[in-house]
């Protein structure tokens, strides 16, 4: 009975039940690794990519987790970002949370914020209307805080305005410009006190540190305890989980024709990834020129919702390739075909982490697998079996 299962049915089942899931509001991820967001959205979004720019404002909070990350556009709640290359430029209405090798903020941010960098600089345009934490290797605070500031880090520069307390402790050098003025207390730890923070501050406090002490408080702990894992692995487990169901839905009606798929992709992978390129290249264009000929609009809108379901596949059978050098087939199993997927899918998720390169190795992934789609659909065809 499974076997007789029709084309449409597959269809509808997969719309019903692992689409949703797939394209849950505003949760955007890409294989190719670069995501622009150039239309203003209404909700919370939730975005994975090596690349990502916003260019638009978002009306609810921002999740984003990434290689490079460009926020121009205004956030209207909270921006949670884990990324190599962080730059916000826009304005955020709430609390901002970022993890980042490089974090560069020049706009203004409602209310509190907690940065973990290798390098973090806030700078001259930038307005903090809440407290500032900070854990880095190098911080530099040309703007204005409202708030008070915690920082730990080996080198900094302040030449910007806190209106509250600063409780800095810094392992190397710290150097206070010409407009560096605390309104609150200054509290610090460092190997030698500096005469020259007393014109900085209405009241200084000096402790001694020392290298054996280490910069146990940093807060760039805090913020990953609490920004990368909940975030990071709760988007990533939502996309895992979200194949898993496609793959499932596939693997239970067709428990023969992945294998088969993943079988053509191993036979010959330069064959199965020029063919992939082809059916990435040539399909839109068939679709465009249906649209510009008007009679084959009809046409055009069947063949790109085939396009974006067999990219949805594609996925599925990159994963299952992947888990087949970590399970092996000896028959047609379902149980064995699910662990395969199960490990593939958790490798192909997590290379969207890997910087730089990890969205490229996806990209072959999925193009391989288009190719093996494409070459088993021919070899159907031509056979009569569809």
């Amino acid at each position: 009975m499974l076997k007789k299962i029709s084309i449409v049915s597959m269809i509808a089942i997969i719309a019903l039940f692992a689409v949703p899931v797939l394209a849950a509001p505003n949760f955007l991820s890409s294989d190719t690794g670069v995501i622009n967001i150039t239309s203003p959205v209404g909700d919370d979004t939730y975005i994975t990519g090596s690349q990502v720019i916003v260019d638009r404002d978002i009306d609810g909070d921002l999740i984003v987790i990434g290689g490079e990350v460009d926020i121009n556009g205004d956030i209207a709640g909270d921006l949670f970002v884990a990324a190599g290359t962080v730059l916000i430029t826009g304005n955020i209405g709430d609390d901002l949370r970022v993890g980042g090798g490089e974090v560069l903020i020049t706009g203004e941010i409602g209310d509190d914020v907690i940065v973990g960098g290798g390098i973090v600089t806030i700078s001259e345009t930038a307005l903090v209307k809440g407290d500032l934490i900070v854990g880095s290797s190098d911080f530099f605070l040309d703007g204005m805080v409202l708030g008070s500031i915690k920082a730990g880090f080996d080198k900094g520069a302040i030449n910007g305005i806190i209106k509250g307390d600063a409780n800095l402790k810094y392992g190397g050098v710290l150097s206070f410009g010409d407009n560096a003025v605390i309104t609150g207390k200054l509290v610090y730890w460092a190997s030698a006190p500096d005469a020259s923070f007393e014109a900085v501050a209405g009241s200084v406090e000096y402790n001694k540190w020392s290298d054996g002490q280490g910069i146990s408080y940093i807060p760039v702990l805090g913020a990953f305890a609490f920004l990368v894992p909940p975030i990071a692995f709760g988007v990533l487990a939502w996309k895992y989980l979200g194949m898993m169901l496609l793959g499932g839905i596939l693997i239970w009606f067709l428990p023969k024709y992945m294998p088969r798929v993943v079988d053509l992709v191993k036979k010959n992978y330069w064959s199965s990834f020029w063919q992939g390129i082809v059916f990435l290249v040539v399909v839109p264009i068939l679709a465009f020129i249906g649209i510009t000929i008007l009679i084959g609009i009809p046409f055009s809108i069947i063949l790109m919702l085939a396009y974006i379901l067999t990219i949805m596949i594609s996925g599925i059978v990159a994963s299952l390739v992947i888990g087949s050098y970590f399970v092996k087939l000896k028959k047609f199993s379902n149980k064995q075909q699910f662990a395969r997927l199960a490990v593939g899918t958790a490798v192909y998720v997590l290379l969207g982490l890997v910087p730089f390169v990890g969205w490229l190795i996806k990209f072959i992934f999925m193009t391989l697998a288009l190719g093996g789609i494409w070459k088993n659909s021919y070899a159907a065809i031509k056979s009569g079996r569809h």
